[in-house]
């Protein structure tokens, strides 16, 4: 262990063991890969694991509140793996899947933006807030119809998005959520939609 510089050491946020960064890897494993299943409106979907693994467990301890530093530490893992797909993907844009204001009053940070704002650092492609959603009952255990009907007359396009976009999200569950996004989209400019999210339930 002669001649190791400790000082670029550091702990990492989520689970306190030593690591050159701010996540270890061991804390964010995962590669870039196709979700295979198909959602109407959404052209393809892109993750780095499935939600049950160990970056699952690292996504739930980023969406707690006053967890911001490790959700922005996520972030910054999220548009590292990420930047291959949009440097290759032509889109014009980034949009993240909303959440009422609410839910990021009282988290104090809303996990999908910061994954946007990071990859769009990262690439350089804007991001456009051009999707709504109103106050109402939480999608967290409904089974995939009663998503839809929960989404139906509270998720809303608030201004045209033009072009190719990437839908952003932290976990993809059903594909009801980016199914009601890519219709309000898709109603409006928008010619596809695409989706990139941390993690896939199985």
């Amino acid at each position: 262990m002669a001649g190791l510089d400790w000082r670029a050491w550091r702990a990492c946020l989520n689970c306190g063991d030593p690591c050159r960064n701010r996540l270890c890897r061991s804390c964010t494993p995962g590669h870039l890969w196709r979700v295979p299943q198909q959602v109407p409106g959404i052209r393809s979907c892109w993750t780095l694991s499935v939600y049950e693994d160990r970056l699952g467990d690292t996504v739930r301890a980023a969406k707690q509140p006053g967890a911001r530093p490790l959700a922005i530490a996520l972030s910054e893992r999220f548009a590292e793996r990420m930047m291959p797909l949009v440097q290759s993907g032509r889109f014009s844009s980034l949009i993240a899947v909303p959440s009422p204001w609410t839910r990021r009053w009282k988290r104090g940070f809303h996990l999908p933006s910061l994954l946007a704002r990071a990859l769009s650092s990262s690439v350089g492609l804007p991001v456009s807030q051009g999707l709504k959603i109103t106050p109402g009952r939480r999608q967290a255990g409904l089974h995939r119809q009663q998503r839809l009907v929960n989404l139906k007359t509270r998720l809303r396009s608030t201004r045209p998005i033009e072009g190719r976009v990437l839908l952003i999200d932290d976990i993809w569950t059903t594909g009801a959520t980016a199914q009601a996004c890519a219709k309000e989209l898709l109603g409006d400019r928008t010619d596809e939609v695409h989706m990139a999210t941390l993690c896939v339930t199985r």
